[in-house]
C-alpha cells in the first residue's frame, strides 16, 4: 500500500522520456482540446475565475484529502468518495435529500452510511457548522466501516482489505438507491425524482440484428450506472477502422457494434451480429467503466489509451435516441497503479488537474502534463466521470 507518490516516479517525471509509439490518428472537435476557447466555453462563465480574483491558486482552492492510515486500505474508497464530491450537481443533490429525508430514529444500514457520506461531504465542503475549514484532511472510517456492514455477506468493500474502486462505487450507488426507495422519497423508476437514477442512470434499448439474414432479436430493456469498455477493445477497432477519419464517439460506439452468437433465424452457429444502443434519458453525470487486461500496462499502452479519451464527449454519437449536441466533460478520473488508487480531478476554477492520493493533494498542471504523468507512473485509467455541460 502506497501513500504517497514514489521517487522512482518523480525521478521519471523529472526526466525526458519520449514515448516511441505511432499514434493512429483521431479526429477531435475544437472543445475536445485541452486550452482552446472552446474547451474554456464549456466549463461556462466560472473557468478560471479564482485566478482572476486571486491571481494565485491557494490550498483551498485544490481542495481536502481523504484519511488513509497504513493498514486500512480505504485508497479504493477514497477515490470514490472524492470523486462524488467532486461532482457539484449530485453533491448538492445528496447533501440536500439526505437533509430532508434523514429522520432521527432511522439506525437502518442504509441510513447509517448516508448519514457518514453526507458528513465526509460536509466536511471537504467545510460549509457546515461544526466543520472546522482548517482542517485540510477528511476522516473516512465511518463510510468505511457503514459500507462494509452492508456488504459482509456479499464480501465486498470490508474494512482493512482492499477492492475495487468500481465496485466500490456500484455498492454506494446501490445503497444509496435502496435507502431513497425505502424512505418513500423516491420512485425507482423515476429519473426526475430518484437522485440515483438521476444522477447515473443510463436507460439503454439494445437491439440486435443478423448480418446474414436478417433476423432481428428481441429488443432488451435495462438500467444500468456505468458505460463499460475495455481498453484492448478500444484499441483493436482503432487499429481495424485505421482507415476511416475516427473520432473518440466513434470508437466508443463501435466498440460494441458488431456481435458474434447463434442466430434463431439462420441457424448459423456463428453468426455476425450488428448491435444498437438508445438512451431513454441522459443522466447528469456519465461514468465509463475501462476494464483492463492487466495491471501492468506499458507507457505506449496508457499512451494509446489517452490519445483515444476525449475530455468531451457527445453522447448522441455514442447512443441513438440522444438529442444532438449532449455534451458531457470529463470532471474527474479514478487510476490505479499496483495496489493503489489516485484520483485526478479537473478544478476548472484554477484551469489545473489535481491529483488526490488519499491525503496528500498535488497540482499536476494541464492536460499534457495529467497524460504525462499517467504515462510515466505508469497511472491506468479505471472509472471515468463525465458531468453534463449545462
Amino acid at each position: 500500500m502506497q501513500d504517497s507518490q514514489s521517487p522512482e516516479l518523480e525521478q521519471a517525471l523529472r526526466n525526458e522520456d519520449v514515448t516511441s509509439l505511432q499514434l493512429p490518428s483521431i479526429h477531435l472537435r475544437p472543445e475536445q482540446s485541452f486550452g482552446t476557447r472552446e474547451y474554456g466555453n464549456v466549463w461556462g462563465a466560472s473557468h478560471g475565475e479564482a485566478l482572476e480574483k486571486n491571481g494565485e491558486i491557494s490550498a483551498k482552492d485544490l481542495g481536502k484529502g481523504l484519511d488513509n492510515p497504513k493498514g486500512e486500505y480505504n485508497c479504493f474508497l477514497n477515490v470514490i468518495i472524492q470523486s462524488l464530491w467532486q461532482l457539484e450537481s449530485f453533491r448538492e443533490a445528496l447533501l440536500t435529500n439526505s437533509e430532508l429525508s434523514l429522520r432521527p430514529d432511522d439506525e437502518s444500514e442504509a441510513a447509517a452510511f448516508l448519514r457518514s457520506l453526507a458528513k465526509v461531504f460536509s466536511s471537504l465542503s467545510g460549509s457546515k457548522s461544526g466543520v472546522d475549514v482548517n482542517l485540510f484532511v477528511v476522516d473516512p472510517t465511518e463510510c468505511r466501516k457503514a459500507l462494509s456492514s452492508i456488504f459482509m455477506s456479499r464480501k465486498r468493500s470490508q474494512v482493512h482489505e482492499m477492492a475495487d474502486a468500481s465496485e466500490a462505487l456500484n455498492d454506494i450507488l446501490e445503497t444509496l438507491q435502496l435507502f431513497f426507495e425505502q424512505s418513500g422519497k423516491t420512485d425507482s423508476s423515476d429519473a426526475s425524482s430518484n437522485i440515483v437514477l438521476g444522477s447515473f442512470g443510463l436507460k439503454v434499448k439494445e437491439g440486435l440484428r443478423c448480418s446474414t439474414c436478417g433476423y432481428k432479436m428481441q429488443e432488451q430493456s435495462y438500467t444500468r450506472f456505468f458505460h463499460y469498455v475495455p481498453p484492448k477493445l478500444l484499441a483493436d477497432v482503432h487499429q481495424q477502422l485505421r482507415d476511416q477519419k475516427l473520432s473518440p464517439e466513434d470508437l466508443l460506439r463501435e466498440a460494441y457494434a458488431r456481435d458474434t452468437r447463434t442466430c434463431p433465424g439462420c441457424k448459423e452457429g456463428n453468426a455476425m451480429f450488428e448491435c444498437s444502443q438508445a438512451l431513454f434519458s441522459c443522466p447528469d453525470i456519465f461514468s465509463l467503466v475501462l476494464v483492463w487486461e492487466t495491471t501492468s500496462a506499458t507507457p505506449d499502452d496508457i499512451s494509446l489509451l489517452f490519445h483515444q479519451l476525449p475530455l468531451v464527449l457527445d453522447l448522441s454519437l455514442v447512443y441513438s435516441g440522444v438529442p444532438s449536441g449532449s455534451k458531457y466533460r470529463l470532471r474527474c478520473m479514478v487510476c490505479f497503479y499496483g495496489q493503489h488508487y489516485v484520483l485526478l480531478s479537473y478544478k476548472p476554477r484554477v484551469k489545473q488537474w489535481v491529483q488526490y492520493d488519499d491525503s496528500s493533494v498535488k497540482r499536476v498542471g494541464d492536460w499534457k502534463e495529467v497524460v504525462e504523468r499517467c504515462r510515466l507512473g505508469r497511472f491506468q485509467p479505471n472509472v471515468l466521470f463525465y458531468e453534463r455541460c449545462t
